[in-house]
């Protein structure tokens, strides 16, 4: 019975925490989807890592000839910004948030079908740890 007792609780604080880490994270797509508005579309998806402070997450996107594009970024409670570097597939840099004071999103386009790596990583200010979210929207 007292085995009963003590799974019984530990069931509760699983879902008690699991609930506080989901409403963390809907918090952040919700603080982060505020850029993507009209006229462009979002696509969807929620490009997410955790990461720890000296990491570096790489998501890879194709971005087509003659789009508009928003990249939008986030992380933590919104009080800092990831820094994001765009390279192509052969690691030429093609955008850096640092050298534009690290804003949450950046408009552009490409004039051919490009491959990129984006990297993302937490800026010097943010906590040990953290997720950073990538949104991504097109006109």
């Amino acid at each position: 019975m007292k085995q009963i007792k003590k799974l019984t609780i530990i069931f509760a604080l699983i879902l008690i925490s699991s609930n506080f880490a989901f409403s963390q994270l809907d918090s952040l797509v919700k603080n982060c989807s505020k850029f993507i508005k009209y006229p462009f579309i979002s696509d969807g998806q929620h490009y997410m890592a955790l990461v720890l402070k000296d990491e570096t997450a790489e998501f890879y996107f194709t971005f087509y000839g003659g789009a508009t594009y928003r990249l939008v970024s986030c992380c933590g409670d919104g009080s800092y910004t990831p820094i994001i570097k765009v390279f192509d597939k052969n690691m030429n840099l093609l955008y850096s948030s640092q050298l534009y004071n690290n804003p949450k999103y950046w408009d552009f386009r490409f004039t051919s079908t490009v491959e990129t790596i984006v990297q993302a990583k937490l800026p010097p200010n943010a906590p040990q740890s953290g997720i950073i979210l990538l949104l991504l929207g097109f006109k």
